[in-house]
């Protein structure tokens, strides 16, 4: 029961921000992503011939390549949209902030 809890968290924000999940789940993909094409460097790095091998593989190593560009654009324009939000869009939270100190702010 308590597997299924995140689950329903993420997908009532899914609902709710579509917009945000959207793009919270393209850096999320990307930088996921990320991590196979480091590993996929490391053992460029020690292992010999390991890049002509991975060419061979034809259309493989091609969509390998468009997925890792596509997800770097996701990354990109992800965080892109979340600091320009960031800086252009007070919060929620700072509408009522003098109530929530009591004391004014200069």
């Amino acid at each position: 029961m308590a597997c299924s809890a995140p689950l329903y968290h993420a997908a009532n924000h899914l609902k709710t921000r579509r917009v945000s999940s959207i793009f919270h789940l393209g850096i999320v993909w990307g930088f996921t992503f990320y991590f196979l094409v480091n590993v996929l460097d490391g053992l460029r790095g020690f292992i010999p011939d390991f890049d002509k091998t991975l060419q061979s593989t034809g259309i493989l190593f091609d969509i390998y390549n468009l997925i890792g560009d596509l997800l770097s654009v996701a990354v990109l324009v992800g965080m892109s949209y979340f600091l320009l939000r960031r800086l252009c869009c007070p919060p929620k939270s700072n509408c009522n902030i003098t109530k929530m100190f009591s004391c004014t702010l200069t």
